[in-house]
């Protein structure tokens, strides 16, 4: 959707928000000349409506990225990462049990509802003593810091599907999208590490949960992949996330800037 001085476009998985920027300036050419800011990025593992701001109303990204946004997204359990997502180096397997999973995870989610101090994903943007969180966890210094947290709210949370893939299928999905990714994201080393892992693991049951989570500003749903898996005493990272929804614009809407 394209009006005066906003434009809510798709962005595809595997870009950054500048990199989608850059497409939508490629593929309309008469927008090379402006001024485009985008108000709430997305990770580059994350797809869905993206905010662009046109010259003056950049001016306004505080009110835009403020407006209540809306999720899907899919955990995956049994897997923690250093990324909380896909896009991570895996440092810790614990499988959890598919007895009466779907009564604990009803039970557990619901504890998110509501107002409460979350913590930054170590690799974030946020500055630390002058430097992007995700320095210190490159460095391997994160543990000389305190990681900061936000307080966010959650105003809904509900599940819609659990069910389970196989290794090959996780390693299958990880690959194409961790080569999807643009960028110096340590993806050939990570790569190897989900390859070595799950080459271990091909008939190992890994369980999914898709979700809908309407937040304020702020929220990471990479925590609270990390923060459900911990509730259930074992990890769980962000297999996929779609913004579908912010304030009352809407995905279903939004333009498409990939060619076809």
């Amino acid at each position: 959707m394209i009006h005066k001085d906003i434009v809510t476009i798709s962005k595809p998985q595997g870009l950054t928000p500048l990199q989608a920027v850059k497409l939508f300036q490629k593929k309309f050419p008469k927008y090379k000349s402006s001024k485009i800011g985008y108000a709430g990025r997305l990770d580059p593992m994350a797809e869905g409506l993206l905010l662009l701001l046109l010259d003056e109303e950049n001016k306004k990204k505080l009110y835009y990225e403020n407006l209540v946004k809306t999720y899907e997204a899919i955990i995956l359990l049994g897997i923690g990462t250093d990324t909380f997502d896909l896009l991570g180096k895996i440092i810790q397997f614990k499988p959890i049990s598919n007895l009466n999973l779907d009564k604990k995870l009803s039970k557990s989610i619901n504890k998110f509802i509501g107002t409460y101090k979350q913590s930054y994903p170590p690799y974030s943007s946020v500055r630390v003593q002058g430097k992007p969180l995700f320095y210190w966890a490159r460095e391997d210094k994160i543990n000389s810091i305190t990681i900061p947290s936000k307080q966010i709210t959650i105003d809904a949370i509900s599940i819609n599907k659990l069910y389970y893939i196989n290794g090959i299928q996780l390693l299958s999905y990880a690959k194409c999208n961790i080569e999807n990714v643009s960028g110096a994201f340590r993806q050939a080393e990570i790569l190897v590490g989900w390859k070595n892992f799950l080459n271990k693991h091909k008939t190992t049951s890994f369980p999914l949960v898709n979700i809908s989570v309407s937040c304020t500003s702020g929220t990471y749903i990479r925590s609270l992949a990390n923060e459900l898996g911990k509730s259930l005493r074992s990890n769980g990272l962000a297999y996929k996330i779609k913004r579908v929804k912010i304030g009352d614009f809407i995905l279903s809407d939004a333009t498409n800037i990939v060619e076809t």
